[in-house]
């Protein structure tokens, strides 16, 4: 069985700049507690179940899989980080944002693969703060890898820890992903190391470049969408959770969203299922391993020839680390509406139509 945390392949055609326009936060989303941003604690964080208490901004932070990593940088913390895990899963094959690359280029690698480095090598780096993906990041009976650190462990030894996918879900074992965990990480990393008002603002900054979006695509025909992430059959798709949520604010509707968060599905299942476009969200068990964007549309153009997918040859492509809580959410949400609803923006980003050539 493959683990939820599974990473995969780059083959996103999208655009990667970030939207930078300021606004103001009316969803509902705490702002900057008076005093935090000036460095005022304790600060008292509610984390999967725990009260974590900071008498002051951590110093010595390691980092998780790389769209949180991201979210740290971004936040204009990487001076904090002293490491980070090395597998970036899509990001070997794309280059960092632009605005990070210099400070990603400075944290060094403690750990090649997507969990921490063992217990003792952790350990060894005297942090002061883990910044943890989910669960199987630590020891136990759900543990990613062998000789990880565990949370009892750690509190031993004294290094507080932030989860980013708490343990649970309506359907999913290993933990729900949403836009709302983007938001909630974002600001409780800025209270925790005394920059709220960066998280804040970059929360308004992602929802109204989703709210813009929502804008442009309100006229439009909503297409029904199958998410396929590999296989030849039965083949692995995705269904509820952050990526339907993303496919929703970008102007579709996932045809799959009431399944679990990745399932699998037989051919038959999906031929009878109505489909206006296919998204490709390329499935890598290995880092090394690689898949053509092309060469999946042609086996999806092809086994699924019914579909008004595969009659309009309508395919658009991302990939999982860009729907991963992180900081290029509200991107990806625009960078597939650019996908599925060309004729909306001002420019095509080339991919709403699946050619040979």
């Amino acid at each position: 069985m493959r683990l939820r945390d599974r990473r995969f392949q780059l083959l996103s055609a999208c655009v990667v700049s970030v939207a930078l326009a300021a606004c103001g936060d009316d969803d509902g989303q705490p702002a900057a507690r008076a005093g935090e941003s000036a460095g005022r604690y304790p600060v008292k964080i509610q984390n999967c179940g725990r009260t974590l208490t900071f008498d002051r901004a951590p110093r010595r932070a390691v980092l998780p899989y790389h769209p949180v990593a991201e979210l740290f940088v971004g936040l204009g913390l990487a001076d904090r980080a002293v490491g980070r895990y090395g597998y970036q899963g899509a990001f070997p094959a794309a280059p960092l944002l632009p605005e990070q690359a210099t400070d990603f280029k400075r944290i060094p690698v403690v750990s090649k693969s997507y969990f921490p480095p063992p217990k003792e090598e952790l350990l060894a780096l005297r942090s002061d703060f883990l910044l943890a993906y989910n669960e199987y990041e630590f020891g136990g009976k759900n543990a990613g890898a062998d000789g990880l650190a565990t949370a009892e462990q750690l509190g031993a030894a004294g290094v507080p820890f932030y989860t980013v996918v708490c343990p649970g879900g309506k359907s999913n074992e290993y933990g729900q992903e949403t836009l709302a965990v983007t938001y909630r990480t974002i600001l409780d990393i800025g209270r925790i190391f005394g920059v709220s008002e960066r998280a804040v603002q970059r929360v308004a900054q992602m929802k109204q470049q989703i709210r813009d979006v929502a804008t442009k695509v309100a006229d439009e025909p909503v297409p029904d969408v199958i998410v396929y992430t590999g296989g030849k059959g039965p083949v692995d798709l995705a269904g509820e959770g952050i990526i339907s949520e993303i496919i929703d604010l970008a102007g579709g509707r996932n045809v799959f969203s009431e399944e679990d968060n990745y399932f699998q599905a037989s051919l038959e299942k999906v031929a009878d299922k109505k489909a206006d476009a296919f998204v490709i969200f390329p499935d890598l068990e290995e880092p090394t391993k690689k898949l053509d964007a092309t060469k999946e549309a042609r086996f999806l153009l092809k086994t699924f020839p019914n579909t008004q997918a595969s009659k309009d040859r309508r395919v658009a492509v991302t990939t999982y680390e860009f729907t991963s809580p992180g900081w290029r959410n509200a991107q990806t949400v625009e960078d597939l509406a650019r996908q599925l609803h060309p004729d909306a923006f001002d420019e095509s980003s080339g991919t709403h139509q699946y050619t040979d050539g």
